[in-house]
């Protein structure tokens, strides 16, 4: 069946994102908790952020605010995944007044992986806020703002939408080969004895050195040949490997000993220190974190490596904390004997380092800590401030968090008729404020009083710890150009509805939206209907919490220390494409110019390389080549060109929204026409292999009954089988074909002789469902059909829109003009329907059907016909139903003395034999 073909075309897809949330903390009584010196801390409430619970830690030490640290929530429920999660965090202190303006801290964007075993981000405060700390002071209250970035990432399926296998991005690849072969290299190093040919620009994309190096303002620039000093050409060749594929070559971390792998991976550390290639780096500090743990030698020769660089201080603090732990291990080592006579100042620094570090963990640890945590209170600073016991606990935070939710209901109409009056459809649980929540609607109304409304309503799904919260909201409905939003708070005479400390408790609107102006506003041609809740939560602040570091730092792999992030270098291409970096050629599309590059485009894009090669004949030397691009469009051309740069074509709406000024009609309609256009580029300058299969998936996730007709066009254009299949399942899908024919789109082509062609295709589509041979259809947009009655045929549509016949009864009368008995008439339209199922091969399910009409219908006057009828189109089991009825008592005389059955001797004596042969075996029985 088609349906089963269709079903049975998945694809798995992943999306990752960073998830992002920010947290308030307001310190009251700051100068107390400056005043109690030594080494303490406090915590905010928790939060939430992309499901997972977090906290932040604040520590003082020396009458000072000495860091901010992002930790896990303090409820102990915080449940990693075994690959950890990875995070990005970074802090703000507030002025009050808003001057000056917020001090950043920790602003880097270098991702932190929290597992099991390793769970604190920490940025320290800088000196320079001890000299402003009193414009950031205001009523003895010290606000710190924390923002969270967490990566999140989601695999899901998609069915129905994959007809081609696209081969997998292979950008690396290319620049590998570009590597490998030497073509149209501008740069050569002299490394040791060996000639390495690279290219400026890949340098350039993927080092802020190179590129100041090649494309600044410095005799480099035009300079083809450099000898490289201090380095093994081995380093050099892995690093110029690294830049061009994002990955070191396979034999870098598995051959050679312990010794010998630390080493290399210290020198392309200290190389891709110099060229700031930070992926590398990275790479090369997770590597020799691992080969330092049960290795104190390797351990101290990182640190000496690393001490004092400061792009390398996670990896100088894990050394420094793994050395303070095995220092009596170390002193016993050849390399610090060694290190103690040819570098004694190195030696001093570095033990400076690990005696502080061990220090400040035995001062944190909870038998040293101070008891800000047993002894809270509630009292004002100022009496914090009077009372020394008091003075050690003195905290307050106000917290609030906000977060929205969306709820899309597929197939409206079927969930009214399926959910009554006080039914729900449930949301998924999504978190805010450190609860879970839901969404439950009710479309049929949340009682009877209330069944001409949509109900919505907040629900809170986790028990609550803390006693209350207070919660604002609003519900949006739709998710257009067409919206309603009304606050969850207007039925309730408090700004915020309260949650008790009862489980699944709920607050909503009883009567949201009327069920017409739902169906006619906000439901859109798919049956769907949007509904978004945006929730703000506020709830107490919880009690101070101390904590301490985790005091085996030396039992920590620095592989969860240090988060190497993912791939960059389509990123680092397409930033060559948007500030056209050693552009060297342009494209005038329309009215608007692109600049790009003869070297990506040599390894991607090989006729539009042709198209620069021809224009160079006649362009100077000095003036870059412009080549005017006809026949597509500005927006076509530069998705065609972000493809070239990094494997992959941008969204699709965002294409469609570019060229909103451009185009017009329904949405459906504008996402085919775009994912067409972008079709017929990929054919136009030969970029089949990979981009071509990429809009054929497109064009398939976007069909809809109104686009078919121009999807199958396409098709059949630019000559892809797999593409038209998938169309001819979709339109011979139950109930689309219905929906194809009641669209604008389908009316306009009826009326429209030019579009005959059309028409033809999506009939080919019903013929190909019916088996039909396909020389029927010869590009006409009527086809004639003799030899069976109008209403029958019209059964049969009826059939092929549904899968459902057209009651019997009411068929009969639609062909009242028919002479005869109602029986008779009965059995002869039911007869014909038997004839079109054998006709049009719709046998699996429409043949069946008609022979249990056959059987309900059957009497005296039209056994022998029904009898003719099994006989002629060999249905066996309706034959012997007749044979039993005729033969059955009392109905045997009347059907003798029926016409049919004189009928029945002249055209079917084999008939009549096995009715003589029926009745003597139930005689002799």
């Amino acid at each position: 069946m088609a349906a089963a073909a269709l079903a049975e075309r998945t694809a798995s897809s992943h999306s990752a994102a960073f998830v992002t949330g920010t947290h308030q903390l307001e310190i009251v009584g700051y100068s107390a908790l400056k005043a109690l010196g030594g080494s303490h801390s406090i915590t905010s409430a928790d939060f939430r952020v992309a499901g997972h619970g977090w906290a932040v830690l604040c520590c003082f030490d020396d009458h000072r605010l000495q860091s901010l640290s992002l930790i896990p929530s303090t409820d102990g429920k915080s449940r990693f995944p075994d690959d950890g999660v990875k995070v990005m965090s970074s802090f703000a202190i507030h002025s009050p007044s808003g001057k000056p303006a917020a001090m950043e801290i920790g602003t880097s964007r270098e991702t932190k992986v929290f597992s099991r075993r390793s769970s604190m981000c920490t940025h320290v405060v800088p000196p320079a806020f001890d000299e402003l700390e009193a414009r950031y002071v205001r009523d003895d209250r010290l606000t710190v703002r924390c923002t969270v970035e967490v990566l999140r990432e989601e695999r899901r399926q998609a069915r129905h939408r994959f007809v081609a296998e696209p081969p997998p991005a292979n950008i690396t690849g290319c620049l590998a080969m570009l590597l490998d072969s030497g073509q149209r290299a501008d740069v050569t190093f002299a490394v040791e004895d060996s000639n390495f040919d690279a290219h400026k620009l890949v340098l350039a994309a993927r080092s802020p050195v190179f590129r100041a190096k090649f494309f600044g303002d410095t005799r480099d620039s035009s300079q083809c040949w450099f000898r490289i000093h201090d380095m093994a050409a081995a380093v050099f060749q892995a690093m110029l490997h690294f830049i061009y594929t994002d990955e070191l070559p396979p034999d870098t971390w598995t051959e050679g000993s312990r010794k010998h792998r630390a080493a290399m991976a210290s020198d392309l550390l200290v190389a891709a220190d110099l060229y700031d290639v930070e992926r590398l780096r990275l790479t090369c500090e997770k590597m020799l974190g691992e080969l330092s743990v049960g290795d104190v030698a390797t351990a101290l020769a990182t640190l000496v490596l690393v001490n004092g660089r400061h792009s390398c201080h996670q990896l100088e603090a894990f050394c420094v904390d793994y050395i303070a732990d095995k220092w009596e291990a170390v002193t016993a080592t050849e390399e610090y004997t060694e290190l103690k006579t040819s570098c004694p100042a190195v030696l001093y620094d570095i033990l400076e380092k690990a005696m502080a570090s061990l220090s400040h963990r035995q001062h944190s640890s909870p038998s040293s800590s101070s008891s800000a945590a047993a002894s809270s209170s509630s009292s004002s600073a100022a009496a914090s401030s009077s009372s020394k016991q008091m003075s050690k606990s003195v905290y307050r935070a106000s917290e609030v968090w906000r977060g929205s939710h969306q709820l899309t209901i597929m197939g409206f109409s079927d969930a009214l008729r399926t959910h009554a009056a006080g039914e729900s459809i449930r949301s998924g649980t999504f978190h805010v404020g450190g609860h879970d929540w839901g969404i439950s609607c009710y479309p049929s109304g949340y009682s009877e009083a209330t069944r001409d409304h949509i109900g919505v309503f907040l629900q809170l799904r986790t028990r609550l710890r803390d006693g209350r919260v207070k919660v604002e909201g609003a519900f949006t409905i739709g998710d257009g150009d067409t919206t309603t939003t009304m606050e969850l708070a207007a039925e309730h005479s408090d700004e915020y509805t309260e949650f008790p400390s009862s489980k699944h408790s709920i607050a909503g609107i009883h009567r949201f939206v009327s069920l017409e102006a739902a169906k006619s506003l906000y439901v859109d041609q798919q049956d769907r209907l949007t509904i978004r809740c945006d929730v703000k939560v506020r709830k107490v602040p919880c009690s101070p919490w101390n904590s301490s570091p985790d005091a085996d730092a030396g039992a920590r792999s620095l592989a969860d220390e240090i988060a190497v992030p993912p791939p960059n270098i389509s990123r680092h291409l397409e930033q060559l494409l948007e500030t056209r970096l050693g552009s060297d050629v342009a494209f005038l599309v329309e009215d608007t110019k692109f600049h790009a590059h003869t070297l990506m485009l040599s390894m991607q894009a090989p006729a539009l390389l042709k198209l620069v090669d021809m224009a160079a004949a006649t362009a100077t030397k000095k003036k870059k080549k412009t080549i005017r691009i006809d026949g597509i469009k500005a927006v076509v051309f530069k998705a065609m060109l972000h493809f070239i740069y990094t494997d992959e074509l941008p969204p699709l709406d965002d294409l469609v929204r570019a060229a909103a000024g451009d185009d017009d009609g329904p949405m459906a309609t504008r996402r085919t026409r775009m994912a067409g256009d972008l079709l017929a580029a990929a054919d136009r300058f030969q970029l089949r292999e990979r981009m071509g299969p990429l809009c054929e998936n497109l064009l398939c996730d976007v069909i809809t009954p109104q686009t078919v007709a121009a999807t199958l066009t396409l098709a059949e254009h630019h000559r892809r089988p797999e593409l038209k299949a998938f169309c001819a399942d979709y339109v011979s899908s139950p109930g689309v074909l219905k929906a194809v024919v009641a669209s604008e789109v389908y009316k306009g082509l009826k009326a429209s002789s030019a579009e005959a062609e059309a028409l033809s295709r999506i009939m080919e589509c019903v013929l190909h469902r019916m088996l039909i041979i396909k020389q029927y259809v010869e590009k006409k947009a009527v086809l004639w059909i003799e030899g069976m009655h109008a209403v029958a045929f019209k059964a049969v549509l009826q059939f092929i829109y549904t899968d459902e016949l057209t009651p019997l009864h009411e068929l009969v009368r639609a062909a009242a003009a028919q002479a005869g008995p109602m029986a008779v008439r009965r059995t002869r339209m039911a007869g014909d329907l038997l004839a079109a199922a054998e006709r049009y091969q719709l046998v699996e399910r429409l043949r069946p059907m008609r022979d249990n009409l056959l059987c309900e219908a059957i009497t005296p006057e039209t056994a022998c016909t029904t009898l003719r009828l099994a006989t002629q189109h060999r249905r066996p089991e309706l034959r012997a139903f007749c044979l039993e009825y005729i033969s059955s008592p009392g109905v045997l005389n009347a059907v003798v003395a029926t016409q049919d059955y004189k009928d029945l001797k002249a055209s079917s004596p084999e008939a009549l034999a096995d009715i003589i042969h029926r009745i003597a075996a139930a005689s002799t029985n």
